[in-house]
């Protein structure tokens, strides 16, 4: 019980850095490494609260992230999008739990 209320004030932290970097954006046209380097280091804390392994899960989560900066590059080449947002896009993939089928 005391991983799930870790990772619930994990999440409501997150929740708050989001609404920091929504504000950031909105106000300046940037979000800070800073703070998306913060986002992607609570991460870990968060994985060990939910119970994830450091192999294969948390390895899965690297390369997803990896995957999804790679993918949101291309938009940032094309000026669809800013830097800051790739990086935070890729920092929030490392929350979000990828599960493989096992057999």
């Amino acid at each position: 019980m005391g991983g799930d209320n870790i990772a619930l004030g994990l999440l409501a932290v997150l929740a708050a850095m989001l609404v920091a970097a929504a504000i950031s954006d909105i106000r300046h046209r940037s979000i800070s490494n800073r703070l998306n380097g913060s986002i992607a280091l609570l991460a870990i804390p968060f994985w060990l609260a939910i119970g994830l392994h450091p192999w294969p899960d948390m390895a899965i989560q690297i390369g997803v992230s990896l995957a999804v900066i790679m993918v949101f590059a291309v938009f940032f080449a094309l000026n669809m999008m800013g830097g800051g947002d790739v990086k935070l896009v890729a920092a929030l993939a490392l929350w979000s739990p990828f599960d493989l089928p096992r057999s």
